[in-house]
């Protein structure tokens, strides 16, 4: 029962995931994508994969940190760094297989992408971080973060092509990350 509860969980965050995709606002897809990761971390915990609990613990904590540092107006590679090594920390210490090493490969790549203040970058960035995590939760049986990589990496391909440069013309200022 914990299993389907968890499954059912996963669905859920994978639909937050995709309406904070469509926010104009920082502050709101941060919002959003905390209360998202709120219910992952569940969502793995009831699936039996603790690696994607423990990382997404981290991801949320990170989240928390860039909503007080993105309202103080600071920028910079510091909070990244951080995460990036605690993602790589609890990764290791909650190892259950090669497929670990994909998540924390992934999820250290967006972490490192929030230190990049230019959107397409942090899009071609998220190609690296989405197959990584999708192979993770394929192997982890998670369907709703297979499902939320899945929408993910298609709505980080429309960013990138969207906003790419044309020849002439200059490139479309915005965007967010859809990480």
């Amino acid at each position: 029962m914990g299993y389907v509860i968890g499954q059912a969980l996963g669905v859920a965050a994978m639909i937050l995931g995709v309406i904070a995709f469509q926010l104009k606002h920082a502050k709101g897809i941060l919002g959003l994508k905390t209360v998202m990761g709120g219910i992952f971390i569940a969502h793995y915990a009831l699936v039996g994969s603790l690696t994607g609990a423990a990382l997404n613990t981290v991801v949320v904590i990170s989240y928390l940190f860039y909503a007080v540092r993105n309202k103080r107006g600071g920028k910079g590679p510091i909070l990244p760094l951080i995460f990036t090594a605690l993602i790589v920390l609890v990764g290791s210490f909650t190892w259950e297989g090669w497929h670990s090493g994909l998540s924390i490969l992934g999820l250290a790549v967006n972490s490192m992408a929030m230190a990049i203040p230019d959107a397409q970058k942090i899009r071609y960035a998220m190609l690296i971080k989405s197959p990584c995590c999708m192979t993770y939760n394929i192997v982890a049986g998670s369907v709703g973060g297979l499902a939320y990589e899945c929408a993910s990496l298609l709505s980080v391909i429309i960013g990138i092509l969207k906003y790419r440069k044309r020849e002439g013309k200059p490139e479309i200022q915005g965007g967010d990350n859809n990480a």
